[in-house]
């Protein structure tokens, strides 16, 4: 199996520069948190629908790095961490301060 576009939550915990327990806070949290595409140990999730579903969670101003603008989201960040920048005219920054 391909594991290129999955990653574990530790593996996402370190990309989105979090402690690995908020992603499981999280997945217990929230009914829509992304099911893992393969089960096991440990469980690997898609990251486009991580991406996706991030793309709406503004990081809160005192966890945001100092070069992160306000509107930025934990998509912005995975991007980035995975080597994907995100411009600030980004279709992901665009959804997140429409609906903020």
């Amino acid at each position: 199996m391909d594991t290129g576009n999955l990653v574990s939550k530790a593996e996402l915990a370190r990309l989105l520069k979090v402690a690995r327990p908020t992603v499981t806070v999280w997945q217990r949290r929230y009914s829509d948190f992304p099911s893992p595409a393969r089960t096991g140990e440990p469980d690997l999730f898609e990251v486009d629908e991580l991406a996706a579903w991030l793309a709406v969670r503004v990081i809160p101003a005192d966890a945001r790095h100092p070069q992160e603008p306000p509107g930025t989201t934990y998509a912005d960040r995975l991007r980035r961490g995975l080597g994907h920048g995100q411009s600030a005219g980004s279709p992901v920054r665009e959804q997140a301060e429409h609906l903020s």
